[in-house]
């Protein structure tokens, strides 16, 4: 009937080798009607010759059994539709992977599972409704099945079919499907009526034993009608591991029934992983919603529900749900706590304010959810009476939000976020490799590889819905930047644009708001991550082009402050690292130069002002030392020092302080000098004191001698030692003498600083009290660690500075102190000789510096001690000294300080020394301080103080 070769008009129909013509793939043959085929006509194998066709369709052909059991060389799939001439099939079909027979010819026929051959895979029978027999072939491949059948055989040894379909008919055994449907192994599962209408009811009891796989969810399909529970009560499937339970046309009685207030009510239980479709039943309401159990997806659709729909509360630990009650009579409005699921309710009586997180998205693809029956959520809503059901309605209420978790995941949550990530696009190109919903509508996990690491600073996000559009989110805590301030007019009573980043995300995202000069301005809704627009709201006075406004931008917890110049159009000179942090320092963007604050310095106030508030040291044998400071507490232990050691044989060393003790008529620091008890005679004669109030100086002559001692200048450094200002000392001093009477052996002199910009209203001040030691056996003193005495007649001299304000946090003083000395006259042999000075033994690693000034044959001698008070504690300081012709100027590094002079008579016509004790303590608070390796800085608010003490001149015996 047909030749390999077949007619080349065939060929504009049909795929042909190019070579040979035959045809190839696919060939569909469709007969005549049975009244124009001769009597006994019927296809035989020698009809057809295509060696290269590998699908074979037959319709409306009389098929002859030869032919039906032939194997057709090549062909691999054969379907066999409303054919004639056979009417039962009673041996093994041939080795085609897909056979297809639909046709009535073989109904009430006997059919077993042996017919199939070993090698089909797919086999159906359809519109002839066989009696199925299992007789346990044991060989067979068959992975789908699909058949119009009378009844249900016992196929408990099958496994590998992945897909039963059964097609009830009006004979249908249902016996056999109470007895044998717990033994179809199949993952997926359909049953039907055929037809449809055919009003033949099932016992729900049948899905008892459901065959439960053990790798994957199974699916379930009935278009069946059923019966309520026999116990009234629902039916549990939770445990039987299915992803799908398709029940339609289930009918009016396939419920249970609420006896106290007769409701019918959803009859299943199935767990989270189901989805659950149920048309055509009977339930009476929405309420309560517990009765649908827990299932991710329930679709209840044209089951007469009626009545208002329940409040949604959603099931603890079920992060998903998706309710379609389509297609029934349900009134009221939609609360909003709906918005934790996916709602659709088309055509039922529903009237009110559709909620805003589903009317954002009314034009989102639903079929990304789980192949609902609408195509957005706009059809989700139709066919009912809401007020605005408007596709183009406008959003304003999406407010996502992003919690960082690691490099590679975040929490993304807010309101009106919508129902699927998977629109989700991260900086353009990335997406979530997996995506996880903790809260459903409200809260999900996105995680994208090292998408969100914290040196990229921030990232963006286009959310695809409701606006397509880039937001943009810090993954550090970090103050706002300001890059630029302008304004749409010349002064700040217009529009304002503030340029920069990590501002609010979007207006609301997080609380900003912007001041000027107290004013405040309302941010506007075209602000986002890098700009915020705003207006004034009130009218500003106008500003003074003199001055700098603080702009202060107060986003959530953070302040960023800038210094702008109102009257320029533009202030966009930004500082170095933006003056790394707010609470480090403010940026005049006019100048593009630092403000710092909060004792930070530098060019971006990026270095902090670290300092040592006090030291407690250890004593020269070494030991513990502590700092105590800005940094808390640092101990460690340090080397023995070394003292005077010898004492010139005439003592003993205190090997703690470096003192020497001397021996009984020896004195000065070394013990080198004898004491001579004459302060009379031999060429020595008495000593006067004498104060210049105005010069503040203390005079002390003896013989041909006068020694002065007084205060010079004092300086402020910076961190380099350059100076910054300098106050002279030398005059100025104002006597009050009523301040003496109760102390009448006191002198108190005072100055206040000129140019000194203290925050003080009675500016920096300087006071120098002089005191007079008349006690007999002298005056015990301890500073610092340290205790000496000061023999009667001894002068003290103690130096007040207050209120001293500095020009930079890192600046320090200086405080020069003269000591000098000269001749009255040429009388006396002793003053023969030229000014000699040593300060060879000035060092900063010892507790005590000592110098010598030797004059007319005369010697002056001074010991420092390098130790002062600080904060209540033990610390140091630092000497230099530098020498003219006569005298010794001693600078004192603040705020450490100790001195301590002698004088004696050095060799010369009398043989005898004379010593003049001069003793002068400071201790200082409110110093910036510059150590070797400590960065110190005090406390500016207290006040230092010297003391210093000389003592009249006595006779020294050599």
């Amino acid at each position: 009937m047909f030749d390999s070769i077949p007619d080349p008009a065939l060929c504009s129909s049909f795929v042909c080798n190019e070579t040979t013509g035959s045809l190839i793939g696919l060939l569909s043959i469709t007969g005549n009607s049975e009244i124009y085929t001769p009597p006994g006509a019927e296809l035989v194998p020698s009809d057809l010759d295509f060696p290269n066709i590998i699908y074979l369709s037959f319709k409306d052909l009389p098929i002859s059994a030869e032919f039906l059991y032939h194997k057709i060389e090549n062909v691999q799939s054969i379907v066999y539709t409303d054919f004639r001439g056979i009417k039962e099939i009673n041996q093994t079909l041939p080795s085609y992977s897909t056979i297809y027979l639909d046709s009535n010819c073989f109904d009430n026929s006997t059919f077993k599972m042996s017919y199939l051959n070993s090698e089909t895979i797919s086999f159906l029978i359809d519109n002839s409704f066989v009696n199925l027999v299992n007789d346990n072939p044991t060989n067979l491949k068959i992975s789908s099945l699909t058949m119009t059948v009378n009844n249900i055989p016992d196929m408990s040894n099958y496994y590998g079919i992945s897909t039963i379909s059964l097609f009830f008919g009006p004979s249908f055994n249902v016996s056999s499907f109470e007895s044998n449907f717990k033994t179809i192994k199949a993952i997926n599962r359909y049953f039907s009526t055929k037809p449809l209408s055919l009003e033949m009811y099932f016992p729900i009891e049948f899905l008892k034993g459901l065959y439960v796989s053990p790798l994957m969810f199974s699916s379930i399909s009935v278009n069946l009608k059923f019966n309520g529970p026999t116990d009234n009560k629902p039916f549990n499937l939770s445990n039987y591991n299915i992803g799908l339970l398709t029940m339609e046309n289930v009918g009016y009685n396939f419920n249970i029934v609420d006896g106290q207030n007769s409701q019918f009510q959803f009859p299943l239980i199935l767990d989270s992983v189901s989805k659950v479709v149920f048309k055509n039943g009977k339930i009476s309401q929405t309420k309560p919603l517990s009765q649908f159990g827990d299932p991710f997806f329930i679709s209840v659709i044209n089951s007469t529900i009626s009545g208002d729909l329940d409040i949604y509360q959603p099931t603890k630990g079920k992060v998903s749900k998706i309710y379609d009650f389509s297609d029934n009579s349900i009134t009221g409005t939609i609360d909003p706590s709906w918005c934790y699921s996916i709602l659709m309710v088309p055509n039922n009586m529903m009237n009110g304010t559709i909620p805003s997180c589903f009317s954002c998205y009314f034009n989102y693809p639903m079929n990304a959810i789980n192949d609902p029956p609408v195509s957005n959520f706009y059809q989700g809503f139709q066919g009912n009476n809401f007020s605005n059901l408007d596709i183009n309605i406008k959003c304003t209420t999406f407010a996502p939000k992003i919690q960082r978790i690691t490099d590679s995941t975040i929490i993304i949550y807010g309101d009106d976020i919508g129902f699927d990530g998977s629109f989700y696009l991260i900086d353009d190109t990335a997406q979530c490799n997996s995506y996880a919903v903790l809260e459903f509508g409200k809260r999900y996990q996105c995680t994208s590889n090292n998408s969100f690491k914290e040196e990229k600073g921030y990232f963006k996000i286009n959310f695809k819905f409701p606006f397509d559009k880039d937001y943009y989110f810090p993954l550090i805590k970090r103050s706002p930047i300001i890059t630029s301030v302008s304004f749409s007019n010349n002064n700040n009573n217009g529009g304002l644009q503030v340029t920069g980043s990590f501002f609010s995300s979007y207006l609301g995202y997080v609380p900003q708001s912007i001041t000027i000069s107290k004013i405040l301005f309302e941010i506007t809704n075209s602000s986002d991550f890098f700009t915020i627009q705003a207006n004034p709201i009130a009218i500003p006075v106008n500003p003074d082009s003199n001055t700098f406004d603080l702009l202060t931008l107060n986003t959530n917890s953070s302040i960023t402050r800038v210094y702008i110049n109102s009257t320029s159009p533009i202030n966009n000179n930004r500082c170095i690292n933006d003056c790394t942090d707010d609470n480090n320092g403010i940026c005049n963007l006019y100048t593009g130069i630092c403000v710092c604050l909060n004792g930070f310095i530098g060019d971006d106030c990026s270095l902090l002002n670290f300092f040592i508030a006090s030291v407690q040291p250890s004593t020269t044998n070494g030991g513990e030392a502590i700092f105590f400071g800005s940094f808390y507490t640092i101990k460690c232990n340090a080397q023995p020092g070394n003292g005077i050691k010898t004492c010139s044989n005439n003592g003993y060393c205190n090997s703690t302080t470096g003192i020497c003790k001397c021996n009984n008529g020896y004195t000065l620091y070394d013990c080198s000098a004898l004491i001579n008890i004459d302060n009379g005679g031999g060429g020595g004669s008495g000593t006067n004191t004498t104060i210049d109030t105005d010069t503040g100086s203390t005079n002390i002559t003896n013989s041909q001698t006068h020694f002065q001692i007084y205060l010079k200048s004092l300086i402020e450094v910076d961190i380099n030692n350059n100076q910054v200002k300098s106050y002279s000392l030398l005059k100025n001093w104002i006597f009050n003498k009523t301040e003496n009477e109760i102390e009448p052996n006191k002198y108190i002199l005072k100055q206040q600083l000129v140019n000194n910009n203290s925050t003080s209203s009675n500016g920096c001040i300087i006071t120098s009290t002089i005191e007079e030691i008349k006690d007999e056996n002298g005056k015990e003193f301890t500073f610092a660690g340290t205790s000496f005495i000061v023999s009667s007649g001894s002068i003290k001299f103690t130096i007040s500075i207050s209120n001293y304000q500095y020009q930079s946090s890192l600046n320090t003083l200086k405080l020069e102190l003269i000591s000098s000395v000269d001749k009255i006259d040429q009388i006396n042999n002793c003053n023969s000789k030229d000014t000699e000075i040593d300060t060879s033994n000035v060092n900063d690693q010892s507790t005590f510096n000592y110098i010598r000034i030797s004059k007319n044959n005369k010697i002056f001698s001074g010991r420092f001690i390098n130790k002062v008070l600080s904060d209540g504690r033990s610390t140091f300081f630092s000497t230099n000294t530098r020498n003219d012709s006569n005298s010794i100027i001693v600078t004192l590094n603040l705020p450490h300080f100790s001195n301590d002079f002698k004088s004696e008579c050095g060799n010369g016509i009398s043989s005898r020394k004379w010593f003049l004790p001069v003793v002068v303590v400071v201790p200082i608070l409110g110093v910036t301080f510059l150590f070797i390796v400590f960065f110190i800085l005090y406390k500016k608010s207290t006040t230092f103080k010297i003391i210093v003490h000389a003592s009249k001149l006595k006779k020294l015996n050599k």
